[in-house]
């Protein structure tokens, strides 16, 4: 008996956003990128029909008030054996949903090999002493 091996293909992202729509969306619901972001809010403020759990994020205080401060999150979706995965970011937005973590991770714009990538160590500044020295 001879087994051949298969590799299971992935879809595109387009894809996957369609296959998702179509199992949550409502019959007269618009397929477009407003639908995406409601679908978000509710499932990540009300639990339908599953709750956002937060797998990763990160905060940066640049400490210049122009260019403001810089937030990232990656949220995971599970919903009766269908996964998914969403990001946030200051600069791009919400975007969503992806098949894989790795996409997700790779559309925060890092490497999914070396993700989570480390905390920058925040310096303690010293204050110069305490006013008895």
């Amino acid at each position: 008996m001879v087994c051949a091996l298969t590799t299971i293909s992935r879809m595109t992202h387009d894809d996957f956003r369609r296959v998702f729509f179509e199992r949550y969306a409502e019959d007269d619901d618009t397929f477009d990128d407003d639908w995406f972001e409601a679908f978000f809010d509710n499932a990540s403020m009300h639990g339908y029909p599953a709750w956002m759990d937060i797998d990763w994020d990160h905060e940066t205080d640049c400490g210049n008030v122009a260019s403001g401060d810089q937030s990232e999150t990656l949220f995971s979706f599970s919903d009766a054996g269908f996964d998914a995965y969403w990001t946030r970011s200051t600069f791009n937005g919400l975007q969503g949903p992806f098949e894989t973590y790795k996409e997700a991770v790779e559309s925060l714009g890092y490497d999914p090999e070396s993700f989570p990538p480390p905390q920058a160590e925040v310096e303690e500044e010293d204050g110069g002493g305490d006013a008895t020295d």
